[in-house]
């Protein structure tokens, strides 16, 4: 696990992220974000080893979560 700082900075990522789901400009960005694959550093599955979580779970997560509040993905899968 990376430092406390460093998990804080990817946990504001992280919420950034899911709070720009509701934006009409930042939605599809932020919903491609998440639905990435690639492993890079800043992207979804390296904010989530940083954050101990394992990616596919909490993908799905917040999916659930999204379409609760919202009935629709923001952008298409």
């Amino acid at each position: 696990m990376k430092t406390q700082p460093e998990a804080k900075l990817w946990l504001a990522v992280l919420s950034r992220a899911i709070l720009d789901l509701d934006h009409p400009e930042e939605g599809a960005r932020a919903g491609a974000w998440i639905r990435s694959n690639n492993e890079g550093p800043g992207s979804f599955l390296y904010v989530a080893d940083v954050l101990n979580q394992e990616p596919r779970m909490l993908r799905q997560r917040i999916l659930d979560w999204y379409k609760r509040k919202n009935q629709s993905w923001p952008c298409a899968a």
